[in-house]
């Protein structure tokens, strides 16, 4: 073959080269990383039962209006007898039992639970002010995180146990309690419990 035929199949290749360059973009391995991480959450990640994608979107709820939105948390739901909310950090899920579940009276008191434990675990400051803010932006009624607090002052003034002590490791005085009604007593009223729908999701 002349050299004249070999520049001229160089050339030809160039070309289909550029062509195909044109077409296929190269990939970028953080973008693949990303997508196959998505890939792995929506496979693995996924609510196990009715109740726990209800908890789940509780969850959400709260945490797209809070400091700590760029955390992905996830909302487990167990069956276990006793009412208990755990925290595992390595894997950034949030674990509440049907017992304790049973305990709460609404949406709102769950979404305050959540939004307690969330915001205990992200170590951030004045947790009641922010749980009753985080509240109030995702239309839940903050009044939920008084009573829950209330409940909680009762059984501590009589030496029960009570489960909000994994929360609130030292005693909740009288004093908070009517300093975060206070607080809370600048905001709208009117806002959601959601008694009837939360009922209906722990009978099933």
């Amino acid at each position: 073959m002349t050299y004249a035929g070999h520049i001229l199949i160089i050339l030809s290749l160039a070309l289909a080269i550029s062509a195909c360059a044109g077409r296929y973009k190269p990939i970028d391995p953080q973008e693949q990383i990303g997508r196959i991480d998505q890939e792995v959450f929506e496979k693995h990640a996924k609510p196990q039962t009715p109740l726990e994608e209800y908890v789940s979107r509780v969850g959400k709820r709260i945490q797209l209006v809070s400091e700590y939105a760029g955390n992905n948390y996830q909302f487990k739901v167990i069956s276990f007898d006793v009412p208990e909310i755990e925290f595992d950090t390595e894997n950034k899920s949030i674990t509440i039992t049907t017992a304790l579940l049973q305990q709460l009276n609404d949406e709102a008191e769950l979404a305050a639970v959540l939004s307690l434990a969330a915001g205990k675990h992200a170590n951030s400051d004045n947790l009641d002010q922010m749980t009753a803010t985080n509240l109030f932006r995702a239309g839940y009624d903050p009044q939920a995180l008084i009573d829950l607090q209330t409940q909680y002052f009762y059984a501590t003034s009589k030496n029960q146990a009570h489960w909000l002590a994994t929360i609130y490791p030292s005693e909740l005085t009288a004093g908070t309690i009517t300093y975060n009604t206070s607080f809370i007593s600048k905001m709208p009223k009117g806002l959601q419990r959601n008694a009837e729908a939360y009922k209906k999701q722990l009978n099933g």
